[in-house]
């Protein structure tokens, strides 16, 4: 196992990209082992790839396809809604300057 810790985001980047290319990986599985900053303070775990734990290793499970099956055509009938107005009379505003009340 490697831990890696730097101060500077390009210092930890340029060690992890070292790490990886020396044969070091991540472990991505476990929450301890994820990369993890705070106040640019940079750290992470990382393993030899022999040192990984045996989950990694196990062969992905194989998923079957199913066949596919050709969309039935369905007659699709457009949605008219029914739109009723009820109109109402409103009664002119009454427009005009206001009738002086008499002292």
């Amino acid at each position: 196992m490697k831990q890696i810790e730097a101060y500077s985001f390009t210092d930890f980047v340029e060690a992890v990209v070292n790490a990886a290319k020396a044969g070091y990986c991540l472990d991505l599985t476990k929450n301890e082992n994820m990369p993890r900053s705070f106040v640019g303070h940079y750290q992470v775990k990382m393993f030899k790839q022999a040192e990984q734990i045996p989950a990694l290793l196990q062969p992905k499970p194989v998923v079957q396809e199913l066949p596919k099956e050709e969309p039935k055509e369905t007659e699709v009938k457009p949605f008219v809604p029914s739109i009723t107005f009820e109109v109402q009379q409103q009664q002119p505003k009454k427009r005009g300057p206001r009738p002086r009340e008499a002292v």
